[in-house]
């Protein structure tokens, strides 16, 4: 099967004369924006993945304080995408295209903005400094170490990061939501923020037990006839991260195309009416592969929203994404399988509490990943020891999933005294 080339395309220009200009900005706007413009404590804008997805943590923290607002809050979306903006008014909620003079206006007044990657969620030259910004994390960090904590080669390319981080951040944040004490930990090294990490739990994931009915809320319709994919099937889902060189993810393409074309795999599959979805990390070029009946893969644009894709999933294989953490909340078995774990680490650096982890519980070969598929089938995915570590290390609260919202609304009103 030949993929095509339309995948989630993430603008960033974090470039020096970006940074410059957005340094100074950040500092005049924090210092002197209220002379000219009064931020509202009770205007709220959200936004997230650089303003191109009305998803993850940042759309359920929109919709629930909508549903749930007690205290008079305008909620306002603001993003890049034009199809997205239609999709957030089509919902009935309120939302402008930044760049325009109303998310301007609509940015220079808000107290609270809210999003999931960073300052540039708003723009290439956003107006939120000044604002209560509340960063709601895309992941749960603490797998693969990231941003300042990485490991660079250059050893002054991560100095120079470090100071020009210490003058103007686009991770910077007044309050940072992560799951666990170790994600407290981790927060302070990858982003460089000692303030207000509250260890509460994802947005999102209030919904990771909540089954799926409709597969229209999970794919394309397109996608759900072309696989004849239905409620009642067992589903799998494959979800390997992204490898930073060629010659890595290489032996991942080859890895992959190896579990798909596995005839004993396939035959597991049909026997206990299973599916075995591949979902590619959004950044990884496309490459060809060889699908059947069950093995199938997925396009980013066929799959509306990751979370819901996990909601739906039975079984989850992974190598090093934080994809895990959140299926664990499921209280189903997960599957590391982590052939290149040596290299991956030398490559980009992991967290030793995580390598610790993998190194005792991961696997290595497509003979002992389709045993345990196999295994999983006759136990009906029941958790195993491996799910209960990994919510013992990065999801302290798991037993208030359905609270997460509600606890980080009540966490920054109580902030801003709202």
């Amino acid at each position: 099967m030949k993929l095509s080339s339309d995948k989630l395309q993430i603008n960033i220009n974090r470039g020096l004369r970006n940074w410059t200009w957005n340094a100074f900005r950040f500092y005049y706007q924090r210092s002197f924006g209220n002379f000219f413009t009064r931020r509202d404590p009770k205007l709220w804008v959200f936004s997230s993945w650089e303003g191109t997805k009305y998803a993850d943590n940042a759309r359920y923290m929109f919709e629930y304080i909508i549903a749930h607002n007690d205290k008079g809050i305008r909620c306002v979306w603001l993003t890049k995408k034009e199809d997205v903006l239609k999709e957030v008014r089509k919902l009935g909620y309120e939302g402008y295209l930044i760049g325009t003079k109303n998310a301007k206006n609509i940015q220079k007044q808000a107290g609270v903005a809210l999003c999931t990657h960073g300052l540039d969620d708003f723009g290439e030259y956003p107006y939120i400094f000044g604002a209560y910004t509340v960063n709601l994390c895309h992941g749960v960090g603490g797998a693969k170490r990231t941003y300042y904590s990485i490991r660079k080669a250059n050893k002054l390319k991560k100095v120079v990061s470090v100071i020009k981080a210490k003058i103007f951040n686009y991770t910077y944040r007044d309050v940072t939501i992560v799951t666990s004490s170790f994600g407290v930990e981790v927060a302070k090294l990858d982003v460089l923020t000692k303030k207000n990490i509250p260890i509460i739990g994802l947005a999102r994931n209030d919904y990771i037990t909540a089954p799926i009915y409709d597969l229209t809320e999970v794919f394309s319709e397109e996608y759900i006839c072309q696989h004849n994919l239905k409620i009642g099937l067992k589903y799998i889902t494959f979800m390997p991260t992204y490898r930073p060189y060629k010659a890595s993810q290489k032996k991942l393409e080859d890895s992959i195309r190896m579990i798909a074309s596995d005839e004993k795999l396939r035959d597991v599959l049909e026997e206990n009416n299973g599916r075995l979805i591949i979902k590619l990390h959004y950044a990884t070029d496309p490459f060809n592969i060889k699908c059947s009946n069950n093995v199938l893969l997925l396009q980013d644009s066929d799959v509306k929203e990751v979370s819901k894709l996990l909601r739906l999933s039975d079984l989850l294989i992974t190598d090093y994404s934080s994809c895990a953490m959140d299926f664990a909340l499921k209280q189903k078995d997960i599957i590391f399988y982590a052939p290149d774990l040596e290299e991956y680490e030398k490559e980009t650096g992991m967290y030793q509490e995580f390598l610790d982890y993998l190194y005792k519980y991961r696997v290595t070969s497509e003979d002992d990943l389709r045993e345990r598929i196999r295994i999983d089938f006759e136990h009906d995915f029941a958790a195993t020891e491996s799910t209960v570590e990994i919510n013992k290390l990065f999801n302290e609260r798991a037993s208030e999933v359905g609270e997460f919202r509600k606890l980080i609304y009540e966490y920054i009103c109580s902030k801003i005294n709202l």
